[in-house]
């Protein structure tokens, strides 16, 4: 298992979340039973862009 932070662009906040991978992370710290995101890896900066597609927020992961 490894260590993600998750941070909110819309309600500006840092969660670190301890999950297998991005996807596994955002189904735990989602409040959904089901998972409907983008996942876009920026490898310049070495963080992922997410896009919860239900509610259109934007997140920035990354690995600790």
């Amino acid at each position: 298992m490894a260590k993600f932070e998750i941070y909110s662009f819309d309600i500006n906040s840092k969660t670190v979340v301890e999950a297998q991978g991005i996807a596994e992370a955002m189904f735990d710290y989602l409040p959904w039973n089901t998972l409907n995101v983008t996942i876009e890896w920026i490898p310049s900066s070495g963080v992922y862009n997410v896009i919860d597609n239900q509610t259109d927020f934007k997140y920035k992961v990354k690995p600790e």
